[in-house]
């Protein structure tokens, strides 16, 4: 029972420090968005783990949102990583530019 509601809630935070990663309009709201997403997609990395442990192959069916969720969220955290090395080259050849 701990451990579903400790998972709930870690959830519940690392969701809000994404949205406000994504609500932050600087670089570090790239980097804080992008830790969000990843220990979101570790968290519901441990769901699915779980749930295949649990209910082995006919828990395939439960983890298809989770696991699409996992995907979507690894590939924010390579875009977002691609963004930054954009930047970062944008800026050593710029080195006055202001990205404010």
């Amino acid at each position: 029972m701990f451990w579903g509601r400790a998972f709930w809630i870690a959830l519940v935070l690392f969701a809000g420090v994404t949205l406000y990663g994504i609500y932050r309009r600087r670089i570090e709201g790239l980097l804080i968005e992008r830790a969000g997403l990843t220990v979101m997609a570790a968290l519901y990395g441990t769901y699915i783990y779980a749930s295949l442990a649990v209910n082995g192959l006919d828990g395939v069916t439960s983890i298809a949102l989770p696991l699409s969720f996992v995907v979507a969220n690894l590939a924010r955290c390579w875009q977002i990583r691609t963004d930054l090395v954009l930047m970062s080259s944008y800026l050593k050849e710029h080195p006055g530019v202001d990205l404010r």
